[in-house]
C-alpha cells in the first residue's frame, strides 16, 4: 500500500512488524481491509510527516501486524511543521525522535538519478554539452553543501553561525541573484504572459505574504480582464435572532478574517490564471488538495479549470463550504467561495516534492526552518533556470548572501 507518492528521495528505511499487540475497530471499514490484507506499507516522505501521523497509524492498525514498513525521505528537507514551534519541538516532532526508529534498517541511496538521467542524453564529445553538464555537477555539490549546513567550498562560502537557532550566513558567489523586482520578473517570465511553459515556473517564498505580493505581480501582467468574486459570509451555530452578529459581517470586516487554506473573502481571477486547489474535490479523479490548474471560464457559480499535468482533464469547480476559526469570541465564520489560490507563487513548504524547471528563489525573508534553503534550491531542475531575489543588503561583495539553517540533531549519522 503506497501512502504518499512524490519524487524525491535519499534513503529508505525498513521495519518488519512481527508481533501483534491488539485488533482495534474502526470507522473506515474498506480502508481497514485494506491495511490488514496488505504486506507491504510504502510511505514517501516520511520525515517531513508528524511522528504522531506514524504513531496514529502504527496504533490504530493493530501496531501494523506482519508487515513490513518502507519509508522514503531525505532528513536534508524540511521536517514536520509545528504552528509557532521552535527549533526543539521541530526536533521533537520528528519521526527520528519516535520509539520505534531505532528498529528500522537503513539504505542509502548514493547515486544521483537527476545527473544520471543528464549524462544519458548528452554527446560528451560536444564541448557545450560537456560544459553543461559540468556546471550541473558544479550545482550538485552545492546541494550537498547546503543539505548538511556545516561543510563549504568555494562555491558555499561560510561568513557566520549562530548555534543556538542553527542558522548559518553563507555566500555564493556563482548563483545568480536580483535585487529589482522588475529584471527578476523578466528573467523568470521573459515574454510576460505569453512566456512559454507558463506553468513550469513558480516563485519560491519564506512567507504567505510574499507569495499573495509575487502572485499578483504576475496577475498584472495576464491580460484578460480582472473578474471579482465575492464570498459568502455567516456565523456557525450562534443564537443571533436579531441579526446582531449577521450584520457585523461587512465587506471590509470579512476582507480581514482570514486562515491559512481558506480562500480570501474577495478573489480576483483572470481567465488563463494559475490556480492551486485548496480543497480535494475528486480524489477519483485526482483533483486533490494542491492541485495546479488553469482557468477556462469563469461564471458566477462555477469555474471551468484545466489540469496542469501530462494528462489534463476540465472539471467545473463550485464554491464549496469553509470554516475560518475567529481569534476572538469563540465564534467560526462559514465562508462559502471557490476553492483557488493563484499558483504563480508559493511558499517553500509547498514547493517540497515538486520539480520545477524554472524557479526565483526569494529570500529577502531568511529560511526560518530546518531545510527550507536546501528544498528551495533543489526544486530547479536546470542550474541554469534558478536564480535568487534578494535585498541590497544581502549582496555581499557581489554575491548573494543567504541563510541555511540546518538542525543537526534532524540529520542521520553517516
Amino acid at each position: 500500500m503506497i501512502l504518499q507518492s512524490k519524487i524525491n528521495f535519499n534513503y529508505y528505511y525498513i521495519l518488519n512488524i512481527k508481533h501483534p499487540v491488539t485488533k482495534l475497530s474502526f470507522r473506515n471499514p474498506n480502508r481497514t481491509e485494506l491495511i490488514e490484507n496488505t504486506s507491504v506499507i510504502i510511505w514517501d516522505e516520511f520525515l517531513s510527516n508528524h511522528k504522531y501521523c506514524f504513531n496514529s497509524v502504527y496504533n490504530s492498525y493493530n501496531k501494523l501486524e506482519g508487515k513490513v514498513v518502507i519509508v522514503i525521505g531525505d532528513d536534508g528537507q524540511i521536517g514536520p511543521v509545528v504552528v509557532n514551534g521552535k527549533r526543539a519541538d521541530t526536533v521533537q516532532a520528528s519521526p527520528l525522535t519516535h520509539y520505534l526508529w531505532s528498529k528500522f534498517h537503513i539504505y542509502r541511496f548514493t547515486v544521483n538519478l537527476r545527473l544520471l538521467g543528464i549524462a544519458r542524453y548528452l554527446d560528451l564529445n560536444d564541448p557545450e554539452q560537456r560544459m553543461f553538464l559540468n556546471r550541473q555537477e558544479k550545482y550538485a555539490e552545492v546541494l550537498k553543501c547546503i543539505r548538511v549546513g556545516n561543510i563549504f567550498s568555494l562555491s558555499v562560502q561560510h561568513v557566520e553561525t549562530v548555534e543556538k537557532t542553527g542558522e548559518t550566513l553563507i555566500r555564493l558567489p556563482y548563483s545568480k541573484y536580483y535585487t529589482n523586482s522588475e529584471s527578476a520578473l523578466n528573467y523568470l517570465y521573459p515574454q510576460a504572459f505569453q512566456t512559454p511553459n507558463l506553468e513550469k515556473r513558480a516563485i519560491l517564498c519564506a512567507t504567505n505574504e510574499d507569495v499573495d505580493e509575487w502572485n499578483c505581480r504576475v496577475q498584472e501582467m495576464n491580460p484578460e480582464p480582472s473578474i471579482t468574486l465575492v464570498a459568502s459570509n455567516q456565523f456557525k451555530e450562534v443564537d443571533d435572532a436579531k441579526g446582531i452578529l449577521k450584520n457585523m459581517l461587512t465587506d471590509d470586516a470579512c476582507m480581514f478574517y482570514k486562515q491559512n487554506g481558506v480562500p480570501d473573502h474577495r478573489l480576483n481571477l483572470k481567465k488563463g490564471d494559475l490556480c492551486f486547489i485548496m480543497r480535494t474535490l475528486n480524489r477519483k479523479e485526482k483533483l486533490a488538495n494542491n492541485t495546479r490548474v488553469k482557468i477556462l471560464e469563469i461564471h458566477r457559480y462555477s469555474i471551468k479549470v484545466i489540469t496542469v499535468s501530462d494528462f489534463p482533464k476540465e472539471f467545473l469547480i463550485p464554491r464549496i463550504r469553509f470554516h475560518v476559526k475567529l481569534k476572538f469570541g469563540g465564534f467560526t465564520l462559514i465562508r462559502t467561495q471557490f476553492p483557488l489560490r493563484l499558483a504563480y507563487a508559493m511558499t517553500k513548504n509547498k514547493s517540497q516534492g515538486q520539480s520545477i524547471p524554472y524557479t526565483l528563489n526569494d529570500t529577502r525573508h531568511n529560511p526560518f526552518s530546518h531545510g527550507h534553503l536546501y528544498v528551495s534550491m533543489s526544486r530547479a531542475t536546470d542550474v541554469d533556470s534558478t536564480a535568487f531575489f534578494c535585498n541590497e543588503d544581502q549582496v555581499l561583495e557581489d554575491a548573494i548572501s543567504v541563510v541555511n539553517v540546518v538542525y543537526p540533531e534532524m540529520m542521520l549519522p553517516d
